[in-house]
C-alpha cells in the first residue's frame, strides 16, 4: 500500500501527463493554427526547436530546419504552438509594419538579451514607441554629425596603430573591430571610450565575451528568465567566476555613469548629448529614468553595436578575396582623395558611388542578425490565402531576405556592382536594419562608422589574408541570434602588405 508521500507523487505526476496531452491535443486538433502546415511536433511544443539549437550538430540550427520546412511545406509554415514563419520577400513589409501599426514582441526574443525593460526589450507596441522616441533624440543625424570628430579620432588611431605594427604584425579582424566600434559607441553613449585599443588583453576579452553570445544565445532564447536572474549576482563575482558574462553585465551597475551628468543648457553646442543625458531629460516616465532602467538601455545598444564590427571583418575579406572588385574601390578612393592623409567627412564620403555600393553589399552579405524576429499583431494578417488569426507571432526572417535569389542573383556572391545596376534594387528589401517601428535605432551611426573605416583602409594600405579560409572563417553556419561561424574559429585575419600613396 503507498504512502501519503509516494500516493501524493503519483497523482502530481498523473495530473502533469494530464494536463500535457490535454495541451498538445488541443494545440495539434483545435488551436486556431491548427490547420497550417508544419510537423505536428513543432505544433505541440517548442521542445524540438529546443532540440535544434541546443544539442543538435554544433547547435543554433532550428533556423537552418526552417529553411529545410519551408521547401517541403510551403512558404507558410508553422513553426511554434502560435508561431508562423512566412517564407516570402514581399511580405516582409507587412509584417515589419509602419505607425499607425501596431506589433508586439514576444517574450522568448524581447528577453534574449536579459534587458527586459530596454527598448530592444520592450514587448508591448506602445511602451517601445515611447521608449524608442526617448532614444531617437541621441541616434539623430545632428548628434551623430556632432560625435564624428570623435569617430574619425578613433579610426585615425586605428590606422596608426596598423601602420606602427608593419608588415610583421597579424591582425584578428573580428577582435581589432570590436575594440574600435566599442570604444567609438563607448565613447559617444558614455563620454568616454573603454580603451580596448589600447589594452589588448581587455580587446580580446571582449571578443571572447561576445563569442559567449555563441554558446548562450540559444539557451537565452529558449530559456529568457537566465539572464535577468543573473544580473541580480554579485557583479564582482560573476566577473571572477565567469569575466565573459561579467562584461555583459557591467553597464548594468551605471550608476557611476549616469551621476554628475551635464544638462542640456550646459552642453556646449558642438558637443554631442550622451545617451544618459538625452533619457534623463526625456519625457519618459519617472520609472523609465530609474538608474536600472536607462543602464539596460546601455547595456543593449553595447552588445548591439559589435553588429558593425562583424559587418566591416566580412567587408575586408570579401574584398581582399576579389582582387577586381578592390582595385575598382581603390581607383575611387584615389580619384577622391589625392592626400590619403586628409579623408572626407562622412557627408563627402555619402557621395562615392563604388563605397557605396560595397557598403551595402557587405550588410547585405553579412546580414548580422540571424534569427527571425517575430512580431504580434492585435488583428488577423492576410497572407495570400492564408488567414493569420490576430495574436499570433509572425516572422520573415531578414538575412532571407536578402539572399533571396528572386530578389539578388547570385545572391552568396560578393557583387557591389549590383547596388549600381540601372534596374534598381527595391529598397524594401534592403533589411540589414529591419524595417518599421522596430526598424534598428543606430543605423545611421552604422552607415557613418563604415564610411569612415572603408575609406580610411583602403585609401591608406595594402592588406593580405592570413591563414583565413571562407568555410571556417567567414560562412554562418549557425544562429546565435547573431550570426556566427564554426567553434574555434578566430575569424579573419590580415596582415599590412603596404602603404599606399
Amino acid at each position: 500500500m503507498l504512502g501519503v508521500p509516494a500516493t501524493f507523487t503519483l497523482l502530481l505526476l498523473s495530473y502533469l501527463i494530464f494536463r500535457t496531452l490535454v495541451l498538445y491535443t488541443y494545440r495539434i486538433l483545435y488551436h486556431p493554427l491548427a490547420r497550417f502546415p508544419g510537423p505536428k511536433i513543432s505544433a505541440a511544443t517548442r521542445w524540438r526547436e529546443a532540440y535544434y539549437d541546443l544539442f543538435y550538430g554544433m547547435g543554433g540550427q532550428y533556423t537552418r530546419e526552417i529553411s529545410r520546412m519551408h521547401e517541403e511545406y510551403g512558404p507558410v509554415l508553422r513553426i511554434g504552438p502560435n508561431e508562423i514563419s512566412v517564407n516570402d520577400p514581399w511580405f516582409h513589409e507587412q509584417v515589419y509594419a509602419t505607425h499607425p501599426e501596431v506589433r508586439n514582441k514576444i517574450p522568448m526574443i524581447a528577453n534574449i538579451l536579459g534587458t527586459t525593460e530596454g527598448t530592444f526589450g520592450s514587448i508591448d507596441h506602445h511602451m517601445h514607441r515611447k521608449r524608442k522616441a526617448a532614444c531617437s533624440v541621441f541616434f539623430s543625424d545632428s548628434n551623430i554629425v556632432k560625435a564624428e570628430p570623435m569617430l574619425r579620432r578613433h579610426v585615425e588611431n586605428f590606422s596608426n596603430r596598423l601602420k606602427e605594427g608593419g608588415s610583421a604584425a597579424v591582425w584578428k579582424l573580428r577582435v581589432n573591430f570590436i575594440a574600435l566600434k566599442l570604444d567609438i559607441f563607448s565613447n559617444f553613449a558614455f563620454g568616454s571610450p573603454l580603451g580596448l585599443q589600447e589594452d589588448p588583453k581587455e580587446a580580446n576579452g571582449w571578443d571572447d565575451t561576445m563569442e559567449v553570445f555563441g554558446v548562450v544565445g540559444p539557451w537565452l532564447k529558449m530559456f529568457p528568465w537566465i539572464l535577468p536572474i543573473a544580473v541580480n549576482f554579485n557583479p564582482t563575482l560573476v566577473n571572477t567566476v565567469w569575466p565573459a558574462i561579467g562584461r555583459i553585465l557591467f553597464l548594468r551597475q551605471a550608476e557611476k555613469a549616469i551621476q554628475n551628468l551635464p544638462r542640456f543648457e550646459d552642453q556646449k553646442n558642438n558637443e554631442p548629448t550622451g545617451l544618459f543625458q538625452v533619457l534623463l531629460e526625456s519625457n519618459l516616465s519617472d520609472h523609465d529614468k530609474d538608474v536600472p532602467r536607462i543602464a539596460q538601455e546601455g547595456s543593449e545598444m553595447l552588445s548591439a553595436s559589435g553588429t558593425t564590427a562583424r559587418v566591416m571583418s566580412s567587408c575586408m575579406f570579401w574584398l581582399l578575396e576579389r582582387p577586381e572588385t578592390l582595385r575598382r574601390l581603390q581607383k575611387e578612393l584615389d580619384e577622391a582623395i589625392p592626400d590619403p592623409g586628409q579623408i572626407p567627412l562622412t557627408k563627402e564620403l555619402e557621395k562615392y558611388p563604388y563605397m557605396d555600393a560595397v557598403i551595402k553589399e557587405s550588410l547585405r552579405m553579412a546580414a548580422p542578425v540571424a534569427t527571425r524576429l517575430p512580431l504580434v499583431a492585435p488583428r488577423a494578417i492576410q497572407y495570400k490565402e492564408w488567414s493569420i488569426p490576430a495574436g499570433t507571432a509572425i516572422s520573415v526572417n531578414g538575412r532571407d531576405v536578402l539572399h533571396n535569389p528572386d530578389i539578388f542573383d547570385d545572391p552568396h556572391t560578393f557583387l557591389p556592382e549590383r547596388w549600381l545596376a540601372v534596374k534598381k534594387i527595391p529598397d524594401q528589401f534592403f533589411v540589414p536594419f529591419g524595417k518599421g517601428t522596430r526598424m534598428c535605432l543606430g543605423r545611421y551611426l552604422a552607415m557613418k562608422e563604415l564610411q569612415t573605416t572603408v575609406a580610411t583602409l583602403f585609401r591608406r594600405f595594402e592588406f593580405e589574408l592570413v591563414d583565413t579560409m571562407r568555410e571556417n572563417d567567414v560562412e554562418v553556419v549557425r544562429d546565435c541570434f547573431l550570426t556566427d561561424v564554426k567553434p574555434g574559429s578566430s575569424g579573419v585575419k590580415v596582415r599590412v602588405a603596404g602603404l599606399r600613396d
